[in-house]
């Protein structure tokens, strides 16, 4: 068996890898650029306070149980047989939704005459992909996890800087006044919950804490830095998107697709070869949502 351990740089690539995700962090952009403003909220009010927490008890019992040997030892077996099996089920669920968007996203921006059944078959096959990558074991995980988060890192940066570009070329879709930073209720509290859902997994690090090299001082560092750069990302990449799309047209399932495509724009004529190279990359990715 192989004894390697996992540094800290692999560490805070697999923490991104299993928080950042790409397919619905489009979805609050609706809300507008105060959504943004919430981005940052959520960082302080509930990421951090959860990060701290993961980072406190991963340190504390560094042994490949995770959430499930947190709860064992707090309450005892069957609470945290029950939060295993919650666990399962929610990806259970999970895994088929990410590889729907998987084909779905390929049929969208790449094979528009794709058919229903072409899509669900290439929905299973991804499932089967997921499960040999988690058969060949912890090494192979990881790897593809790194690499994955380094690929979402850079995707949301362009994201921003497009962004950025797009807003000189051709002028700002929506208002960055003062005024428009400032969070509302009619449709704050609807969305605040998709944000939320894209800050989970800090307690994911757990279920290889057995393999971290030296726990207490790598975990707490993986969080501080895991944390920052995940806050920047996300919210750089809502202002790349609310750049070029008007908050009100924002496509709550596949807005990634229509947002990515109109920020190539600022190629010109290289538009959409550097749209299918992105967006490519980006497919791939969900791949490492599952691991």
């Amino acid at each position: 068996m192989d004894n390697k351990k996992v540094n800290l740089v692999s560490t805070v690539l697999f923490t991104v890898c299993s928080i950042l995700v790409l397919d619905s962090f489009v979805a609050p952009a609706i809300i507008g650029v105060s959504s943004i403003t919430v981005w940052i909220i959520s960082a302080i009010v509930f990421f951090i306070p959860y990060g701290l927490l993961s980072a406190e008890l991963g340190s504390t019992y560094p042994d490949d149980g995770g959430i499930v040997s947190w709860v064992r030892r707090a309450f005892g077996e069957f609470p945290s047989v029950l939060v295993g099996w919650m666990y399962w089920v929610n990806v259970a669920f999970w895994m088929p939704a990410v590889f729907t968007a998987f084909s779905g996203w390929l049929s969208l921006a790449i094979f528009p005459d794709m058919g229903l059944w072409p899509q669900a078959i290439i929905a299973v096959l991804m499932c089967w992909v997921i499960v040999f990558i988690g058969v060949r074991g912890i090494d192979l995980s990881v790897t593809v996890a790194n690499i994955m988060a380094i690929v979402k890192m850079a995707i949301l940066v362009i994201f921003g800087l497009m962004g950025i570009v797009y807003g000189v070329k051709y002028g700002l879709a929506n208002d960055f006044s003062a005024a428009s930073w400032a969070p509302s209720f009619d449709n704050t509290i609807t969305y605040v919950g998709a944000i939320v859902y894209n800050l989970l997994g800090f307690e994911l690090i757990g279920s290889i804490g057995s393999k971290i090299e030296n726990p207490k001082r790598t975990v707490p560092k993986m969080t501080v830095i895991a944390g920052a750069a995940i806050t920047f990302l996300y919210a750089f990449g809502t202002f790349g998107v609310l750049a070029a799309v008007n908050a009100a047209e924002v496509d709550e399932v596949d807005g990634f697709v229509y947002a990515l495509q109109e920020l190539c724009r600022v190629f010109g004529p290289a538009q959409m070869p550097i749209f299918y190279i992105l967006i490519v990359c980006a497919i791939a990715t969900l791949v490492a949502n599952m691991i």
